[in-house]
């Protein structure tokens, strides 16, 4: 994706960091994909700041299933959800992360 643009590397990190979030705990995400991504921006020559900030922001999106995070399995059972309903609700609120995180973060670090 980085040779597509700097953008698209922004939102395959966003996208690959959210996916592992919502399987895993937010700290093995994080500890797992950050080596990569750092290798990946020194080897396409840009700042690492940017992409290990949408790290730390897509791993810290884990609302798309009740197996995410201990909180949604702790109001699981008394809310009366279902996993669905984690997924119906929690989508949009990535889609809206994703799109801040691709707008704000690179105003905020550069490439």
């Amino acid at each position: 994706l980085g040779s597509w643009s700097n953008l698209a590397l922004l939102a395959g990190v966003f996208l690959l960091t959210t996916g592992f979030s919502q399987v895993i705990s937010n700290t093995a995400t994080a500890v797992l994909i950050a080596p990569i991504v750092l290798t990946a921006a020194l080897g396409l020559g840009v700042s690492p700041y940017p992409l290990m900030m949408t790290v730390a922001i897509g791993a810290s999106t884990a609302f798309l299933t009740p197996i995410a995070s201990t909180t949604n399995l702790m109001v699981m059972s008394p809310g009366g959800y279902a996993f669905k309903d984690f997924f119906k609700n929690g989508l949009p609120l990535a889609i809206i992360y994703l799109f801040v995180t691709l707008l704000l973060v690179p105003l905020i670090w550069p490439f």
